[in-house]
């Protein structure tokens, strides 16, 4: 039997907290309206400190999601090897190497003159990656270990 209180099951929902946080975060970065921001029409110390909070809060939101993806690696390496936790566990690897290529290929095209439209897209993209991986993937995870530690 696995003792549920040796799961890291509290920390990866307390992570989805976390990277919300940090979503939310990067909506606070411009003081503008988002429909009317444009990075040309502010000052030179304001854009190159929109850019800063950006850098800053995309390097935490990655250290945030890889620490998240070592939780749920543990997670996974713990429970019976089933059919269905071996089928999830492959899948959920995947999602995390997907969203790694893609987190790095969005934050690798931004052009740094345009720092609003940088935050709304990685804004999107995290707020849509969270929602779907947390209602596919992380459910998912949560009911094979709770299955695990009553078995």
């Amino acid at each position: 039997m696995t003792n549920l209180s040796d799961l890291p099951l509290a920390a990866i929902c307390e992570d989805h907290r976390d990277l919300v946080e940090e979503v939310d975060r990067l909506a606070r970065i411009c003081q503008r309206p988002a429909s009317s921001c444009r990075c040309t029409e502010c000052p030179t110390v304001v854009h190159e400190a929109c850019e800063a909070s950006l850098s800053e809060t995309t390097a935490k939101m990655l250290q945030l999601m890889l620490e998240h993806f070592e939780r749920e690696d543990e997670l996974m390496l713990r429970l019976p090897r089933t059919r269905a936790a071996i089928q999830h566990c492959e899948a959920h690897r995947h999602a995390h190497v997907e969203f790694s290529a893609r987190y790095n290929k969005l934050v690798s095209t931004w052009h740094h003159a345009d720092v609003a439209s940088c935050i709304r897209a990685c804004r999107d993209f995290m707020r849509d990656w969270i929602h779907q991986h947390a209602l596919r993937f992380d459910a998912e995870l949560m009911s094979l270990a709770s299955q695990a530690a009553r078995a």
